[in-house]
């Protein structure tokens, strides 16, 4: 597939819906935990749709809430890791979604914002923005957005701030895409200005340091 030019700070719609109503990403068939994937990186979303992961690092790791991954995720939860390479990760979608439920996760302690924006080609049509606080206390608190667009998209940005070590993202808990979707975006559709980055901002990689665990040698080569 075509790697599509994602601009931020585009202005654009935001629909926020339950996550039952939204496709999600489907990340546990990247499982087992601690495995190396190359990208870019096929997968398929829990409606059906084909797409591509393109990863700054050239690389994911899988990771599971409790085992290699130590956040907010609920317990056993799958998480892509990008592997803590700057930029963000970028889905290329073989056919049109018309939303899309997720959550990310700073792999850096402390306050963090989520970023997601949605393409129609390289036409800005939706954006989210929310922010959290990663904590080893703070598990099963992960905060989930949906991207939504009434007109459809074909591609997604995803990135966070404090973000030096990476990022993990984890797909939307419970059922996937639902019949009601278009009503409830002519219902719930609300216009808002997506946050605008300096052009350095936008050309710089997003990404967020990854959480190390450190050995008895005190080299910190190791997640949480």
């Amino acid at each position: 597939m075509a790697t599509k030019t994602m601009v931020f700070g585009a202005v654009a719609t935001l629909l926020t819906l339950s996550a039952a109503n939204a496709d999600t990403l489907n990340i546990g068939q990247f499982l087992p935990d601690q495995t190396l994937h190359a990208a870019p990186l096929s997968g398929i979303t829990s409606a059906g749709v084909d797409y591509t992961i393109i990863s700054p690092s050239g690389t994911f790791e899988t990771s599971v809430q409790s085992l290699s991954w130590s956040g907010m995720f609920a317990d056993t939860t799958p998480v892509l890791f990008d592997n803590g390479v700057p930029g963000p990760v970028i889905f290329d979608f073989a056919s049109s979604l018309q939303s899309l439920t997720v959550a990310l996760e700073s792999n850096n302690y402390g306050l963090f914002n989520e970023f997601g924006a949605a393409y129609n080609g390289n036409t800005p049509v939706a954006s989210a923005s929310v922010s959290d606080l990663t904590s080893a206390n703070k598990q099963n608190t992960a905060v989930y957005f949906t991207l939504a667009s009434a007109t459809g998209f074909d591609a997604v940005a995803l990135s966070t701030t404090n973000d030096s070590s990476g990022f993990g993202i984890a797909s939307a808990p419970g059922p996937t895409a639902g019949a009601g979707l278009p009503a409830l975006l002519a219902m719930l559709a609300v216009s808002r200005v997506c946050r605008r980055k300096s052009d350095q901002n936008a050309k710089r990689l997003f990404v967020r340091r990854r959480k190390r665990r450190a050995d008895a040698t005190g080299n910190a080569d190791m997640r949480l």
